[in-house]
């Protein structure tokens, strides 16, 4: 999941997807998802503005074949597999 975080602190927010009117919500989308915020200025002449955000989705399904519990500090060594590569 990813956070998007909408900063102007006056305006009042509306995100198309869910129709949250949070200043923040949390995109944990299946497939590559654009998040479009309307945000509106206070007062009588407030301005609208709109933006958007493409959330990209990368599949990050891990498989731990062989976990090592013998140290002695408590911490575990694991050898994780599987999943995609990094993206730019």
């Amino acid at each position: 999941p990813v956070s998007l975080t909408a900063s102007n602190t006056t305006a009042s927010y509306y995100w198309i997807q869910g129709g949250s009117t949070s200043s923040t919500i949390l995109a944990n989308p299946t497939t590559n998802t654009y998040y479009k915020l309307v945000t509106t200025e206070p007062g009588p002449n407030g301005c609208t503005a709109t933006d958007s955000i493409e959330v990209n989705y990368v599949k990050a399904d891990l498989w731990v074949t062989h976990a090592s519990c013998n140290f002695s500090d408590g911490s575990i060594y694991t050898f994780p597999t599987g999943g995609d590569g990094f993206y730019n």
